[in-house]
Formats: structure tokens, C-alpha cells, sequence
């Protein structure tokens, strides 16, 4: 029984490494960090237009949707 306990605490240790960077790996595949002048550009734009604050707005739009689209350089 013991013999038992070593081999699988000893088998958990070699997967927790492994485990570990296959999630760090996933979390944001391809994604880059966003320009914090671009999304204040945005916001200000969306505000501008009348996104105001939570909830559906403008055609049922919500602001969020608006500002990524803007940030992908959909609206013009």
C-alpha cells in the first residue's frame, strides 16, 4: 500500500509541470496586449455617439461590442 502512495504521488509530480504550461498556454492564444491610447480613442467615441453606460443601447448595440469593433477598426 505504500508502495502504492509513493508511485502515485511520484506520477502527479511529473504532470503538475506539465499541466501548468499546457493551461498557461491556452489562456490567451494570439491575442496581444491593447493599445491604452487606441481603447481610450475609442471609449471617447463610443461616448461621443452615445454609448453611455451598461445595457443595450443604440439599435441594441451594447457599448462594449461597439468599442472592440472600433478597436478591430470597424467603425469609421
Amino acid at each position: 500500500m505504500l508502495r502504492l502512495t509513493a508511485v502515485a504521488l511520484f506520477a502527479a509530480s511529473l504532470m503538475l509541470p506539465l499541466f501548468t504550461l499546457f493551461a498557461s498556454a491556452q489562456q490567451n492564444p494570439g491575442q496581444r496586449a491593447p493599445n491604452p491610447q487606441k481603447l481610450e480613442k475609442c471609449k471617447t467615441l463610443a461616448r461621443e455617439r452615445g454609448f453611455l453606460g451598461g445595457g443595450m443601447t443604440k439599435g441594441g448595440i451594447k457599448p462594449r461590442d461597439f468599442i472592440i469593433a472600433c478597436m478591430q477598426g470597424k467603425v469609421s
